[in-house]
């Protein structure tokens, strides 16, 4: 079974396929579904990738135009939305939602201290989430 996680805005769950598009779209850029297949781990067959695009199309995660015979798939989405669709998933799946521990375990996988403006960041982060 496909792994999924929720996306902001949008009318279902990105399947682990479907993040795998996305990842070439925005490593790429404009693209087509050939050059899709071609950047794809063990890629499916040409028409199930053109189906796939045509779901992020309807999902709103893809743009599409013709260009000559060929449809060209741009992001409609910024990386960040999905960034932050993924850092949920992560968070709930691994940290039981807990984003203390979430952050707890990114401060320990940095292996050195932070510097007096990544604590200033942070403390400011923290300052605004007091407000809200």
């Amino acid at each position: 079974m496909d792994a999924t996680f929720e996306t902001e805005g949008d009318d279902g769950v990105l399947s682990r396929r479907e993040r795998q598009l996305m990842d070439v779209v925005y490593r790429v850029g404009r693209v087509t579904a050939r050059r899709v297949m071609s950047e794809l781990p063990d890629a499916p067959a040409y028409s199930t990738v053109r189906t796939l695009l045509g779901i992020l199309v309807r999902k709103g995660w893809l743009r599409a135009e013709r260009e000559g015979k060929a449809l060209v798939y741009e992001a409609a989405k910024r990386p960040a939305v999905a960034a932050k669709s993924a850092l949920r998933r992560v968070v709930e799946t691994f940290f039981q939602g807990s984003v203390v521990n979430a952050v707890s375990g990114l401060l320990d996988l940095r292996g050195r201290p932070l510097d007096a403006e990544e604590v200033a960041r942070l403390e400011a982060l923290i300052a605004e989430t007091k407000k809200d």
